[in-house]
Formats: C-alpha cells, sequence, structure tokens
C-alpha cells in the first residue's frame, strides 16, 4: 500500500486540482457503507461486482465520464482497500480526469459525503453507476 496514494498525490501537485488526502477517511469503511447501501444481500467479490440496482457503460475511455457527472460538486475518490485505504477529497469532480490521466490504470469508486451513488471504473473498461448516478449515466450513454 501506499504507491496508489503517492501516484495520485503527485497527480493532484502537478494538476494542481483542489483535492487533498482525507485525514479522517478510510476506504474499508466507506466501501462497506456503499455495500450496505447499493451491493446486493449476501455478495461478496468488489463492490462492483454486486451492485444491486445498477447501469454500466463499456469503452476504453469509460472511466473519463465520472467527471462529468461530478462536475461542479464536491466527490470522494476512493480505491479498493486491499490496493489502497487512503480516501482523497476533491472539491470539483471535474478535475478527476486530469489527475486519474496521469496516474497508472486502476479500479476506483467515486461518490459524495452522502453517499447518494456510487461510481466505479474497473479493469474491464466499465464505468458502473449506481445510486443518483445510475439515470445519468443511462441517459448520458444512449
Amino acid at each position: 500500500m501506499g504507491q496508489i496514494r503517492e501516484e495520485l498525490a503527485s497527480a493532484i501537485q502537478a494538476t494542481g486540482a483542489r483535492a487533498r488526502a482525507a485525514l479522517n477517511r478510510d476506504s474499508s469503511v466507506l466501501l462497506s457503507e456503499l455495500r450496505l447501501r447499493f451491493g446486493e444481500v449476501g455478495k461478496g467479490g468488489e463492490l462492483w461486482e454486486g451492485l444491486s440496482s445498477s447501469f454500466g457503460y463499456c469503452g476504453v475511455e469509460a472511466w473519463r465520464l465520472a467527471s462529468d457527472f461530478t462536475s461542479g460538486q464536491a466527490c470522494l475518490l476512493l480505491v479498493p482497500s486491499r490496493l489502497e485505504r487512503t480516501v482523497f477529497e476533491f472539491d470539483d469532480g471535474a478535475e478527476l480526469t486530469n489527475v486519474l490521466a496521469r496516474c497508472s490504470g486502476f479500479e476506483f469508486y467515486v461518490t459524495d459525503d452522502r453517499l447518494s451513488y456510487v461510481l466505479c471504473a474497473n479493469h474491464h473498461d466499465y464505468l458502473i453507476a449506481a445510486g443518483s448516478a445510475k439515470d445519468w449515466l443511462e441517459t448520458h450513454q444512449r
């Protein structure tokens, strides 16, 4: 652990993004809360594998759409806790794409403080949306 945190911190600094490591947040706790809210009961594995009501869009650049949904609003960026437990707070989700484009590819999740949605980008080139992001992604990609 630590490599992804360092990559993100370096990319945030290089881009001048208004983002920081959230000292009071832990990805394992947030992922558990997101699983309770959006996951299928009893489904293990990665969160994106067991979302109960979701929509997925497949495309090599699908991950870039996360910025479109979060543009103009604060958001939280996290990765599977087996890889990194640090959560990053972004003042404006529009900056996600520039930061993530400077990093190696890894699965990530985006949500807000209220956990009203989750966007999941995985290694299969899918962006998967649940909660308030589901209808947006479904409409945006039709």
